[in-house]
């Protein structure tokens, strides 16, 4: 609450303000869903309207700590498929598939609106992750089909086949163990977005991974 009444355009002002834990969209609709169920309580000549204050600063700060974090997860999955694979070329594979399965990520809050905060940020790790687990299952099944004396379109069929059905499985039950947090009555504004995200991410990411993948591999594979 304001310490002194302000006046302006002859009209005597006090602002109120509070704290609310998640989205500012969330945060906007709950306000004015309050503040007009109470506005017949006002007396005479008095008013209110509900009035957001973003500090740009700490959304900056935000938004480059979590670029940060993505950029160290490149880094990491970088270099231990490096040092799993021995090679230079493999993790490129495996890196170049994270960004487009982020595309996922976005679509869900960009097409329905949804509020896009902190949850949503830990979404993109957690999705670099299982996608990562994915593609190695992949490429180690597609280096085992080489080894055997497979052609490469061959050894790219069978590899995405025969881990098709795990990976399909470990994706699905993800997307169904988050479904509570999306369609629960109470949705926590940090487990809605994360769930949100990373349900948008996995659907998505099945398409980087059966498809996309192979797309990858061919031209840089002789």
């Amino acid at each position: 609450m304001a310490p002194s009444i302000q006046k302006e355009d002859r009209k005597y002002l006090r602002a109120i303000g509070l704290n609310y834990s998640g989205g500012d969209i969330f945060a906007a609709r709950y306000m004015k869903k309050t503040m007009n169920k109470f506005r017949h309580l006002l007396p005479e000549g008095y008013e209110w309207e509900f009035k957001t204050k973003v500090v740009l600063e700490e959304k900056e700060e935000e938004k480059v700590s979590s670029m940060l974090l993505l950029c160290v997860l490149f880094l990491e999955i970088f270099f231990v498929c490096a040092i799993l694979f021995n090679s230079i070329r493999t993790p490129l594979w495996i890196v170049l598939t994270i960004p487009f399965s982020f595309i996922g990520v976005m679509l869900p809050f960009s097409l329905w609106g949804f509020t896009f905060d902190q949850g949503g940020y830990v979404s993109f790790i957690f999705l670099g992750g299982l996608v990562v687990n994915a593609t190695i299952y992949v490429v180690t099944q597609y280096f085992e089909e080489r080894k055997r004396g497979r052609g490469l379109y061959m050894s790219l069929m069978k590899s995405v086949w025969i881990k098709s059905f795990t990976i399909f499985v470990t994706l699905i039950s993800t997307i169904i163990g988050l479904l509570p947090f999306v369609l629960g009555s109470r949705k926590i504004p940090f487990w809605y977005s994360f769930s949100i995200g990373t349900i948008g991410g996995l659907l998505f990411s099945m398409v980087v991974i059966f498809f996309l993948l192979p797309i990858i591999i061919c031209p840089k594979t002789k």
